[in-house]
């Protein structure tokens, strides 16, 4: 009986993580642009990194949530941090077909030996409707 149990949480559980081919595929139509970065002193005198930019979707899906990994780099362009951040999340958010919106990644640490140069971006996860 146990064994059974163990079996379908873990059955659940790769469900939940697993995202459809024809999802992830639609990340060609969603667009990620504008970005830039902004940085300010927080009230203990860390410094906050701000990465903005605008998601344009230019499908016929309506977007309901959206992850991207995030890959910070040093002067010699190694990687030296890696970070998955969800821009649209929660089921009062949401981008319609041919609509922009923008967004806000913020990061309280960042590597010293970050080049301060705008991370790379890629789409790791996608729900649409």
């Amino acid at each position: 009986l146990a064994a059974l149990l163990l079996l379908s949480s873990c059955r659940k559980g790769a469900a939940v993580q697993a995202v459809p081919v024809e999802e992830l595929s639609y990340a060609s139509q969603v667009t990620l642009s504008g970005l830039h970065l902004s940085a300010e002193e927080n009230f203990l005198g860390q410094q906050v990194v701000y990465l903005d930019g605008e998601m344009t979707n230019r499908g016929s899906k309506v977007v309901r949530q959206l992850k991207v990994r995030l890959f910070f780099r040093d002067l010699l362009n190694q990687v030296v941090l890696r970070e998955e951040q969800a821009i649209l999340a929660g089921s009062a958010e949401f981008l319609r077909p041919a609509r922009t919106r923008s967004f806000q990644i913020r990061f309280d640490q960042t590597p010293d030996s970050w080049n301060r140069r705008v991370p790379e971006l890629r789409i790791v996860f996608l729900q649409v409707q």
